[in-house]
């Protein structure tokens, strides 16, 4: 398989991806605004991905409360008590405290005990002296089961069943919090890294019966490619 031959075409830029290179250029000089804060959240190091969410208005809206924000954090670390985790948590409230307007609430889900649901809380020390309590949420891990059915040349394929699927998991490692899935694009990558297929073929879903050729991924959930949830079918010839 020649990975240029079906590597699948796309625009040079489509108009989400506009949008959001139009926050990281731009809104990073913008403070009190929702692009801003976006912008100034996705410089910290350790956070891979983040979306904010706005309810400028005066009713509940999709939970959460009127005049407050909802911050969806992919972190590039493991959530925790490591110190490196809890430093990253101290910058995120010290970042959203001060890109903050005023009058404007943060929010994540939390249980009858007060306790973040999947999310994060932290007292953070203002200028004043005085203690803001900044919540946030984490993007929702969403596995990802997939199927790999590969024809190839016992000669030429020098792979595996184990390094197809690090492969795929690899590949999964680029999806991003509210990116979608494309079979095609792990072909892709399974035909740029093995030499000898001859033909494959990819399925997606986020069951154990994975039949999709595509997949569409919420805004606050992220996917999760585990060794467990794939199967790589060989077929050497």
């Amino acid at each position: 398989i020649d990975p240029d031959a079906i590597r699948p075409g796309r625009d040079l830029e489509t108009d989400a991806e506009l949008r959001i290179r139009r926050v990281e250029t731009i809104g990073n000089a913008a403070t009190g605004t929702v692009d801003g804060l976006q912008a100034k959240l996705s410089t910290i190091k350790g956070v891979v991905k983040v979306i904010v969410f706005n309810n400028p208005t005066s009713a509940t809206l999709d939970k959460i409360p009127a005049h407050t924000i909802e911050v969806v954090i992919q972190p590039g670390l493991s959530v925790g008590q490591s110190p490196e985790y809890l430093d990253l948590c101290r910058v995120i409230a010290k970042t959203i405290w001060e890109n903050l307007s005023g009058g404007i609430g943060t929010y994540t889900e939390i249980d009858q005990n007060g306790r973040p649901l999947l999310g994060e809380v932290l007292d953070h020390r203002d200028s004043q002296g005085g203690l803001q309590r900044i919540y946030w949420s984490l993007a929702k891990p969403l596995p990802i089961f997939v199927t790999v059915n590969l024809r190839a040349k016992k000669d030429k394929f020098k792979g595996s069943e184990k390094s197809v699927k690090q492969a795929v998991i690899d590949f999964g490692e680029s999806i991003k919090q509210g990116e979608g899935i494309f079979a095609p694009y792990i072909i892709s990558r399974l035909a740029e890294t093995f030499s000898g297929i001859m033909s494959a073929s990819v399925m997606i879903g986020t069951g154990s019966s994975p039949s999709a050729q595509s997949l569409e991924i919420e805004r606050r959930e992220v996917p999760i490619f585990k060794v467990e949830n794939i199967t790589a079918n060989l077929d050497l010839i």
